[in-house]
């Protein structure tokens, strides 16, 4: 059987209710994405929608760079 491609997807349908800013939301949407395209397990998707079942923040789960970084970033200063 084949798998659906993302074209023939009902994205309205998939998007509707995903709070994006709650864990759980999102672990759903996840799951039902995997669901809806027929993913085979992703070990690193798996950690991922645990992470959020369990409350973590989506950024932190989804390991995103919210641009929150100042160690890495310089303060202007010149060492003149």
């Amino acid at each position: 059987m084949a798998r659906p491609g993302i074209e023939s997807l009902n994205k309205a349908e998939l998007l509707d209710g995903v709070d994006y800013t709650d864990p759980r939301s999102m672990a759903n949407f996840f799951r039902n994405m995997g669901d809806t395209l027929q993913d085979e397990p992703d070990e690193g998707m798996q950690e991922v929608v645990d992470r959020l079942d369990h409350g973590e923040p989506v950024h932190e789960a989804l390991e995103l760079d919210m641009g929150h970084d100042h160690a890495s970033h310089s303060d202007g200063v010149s060492g003149d």
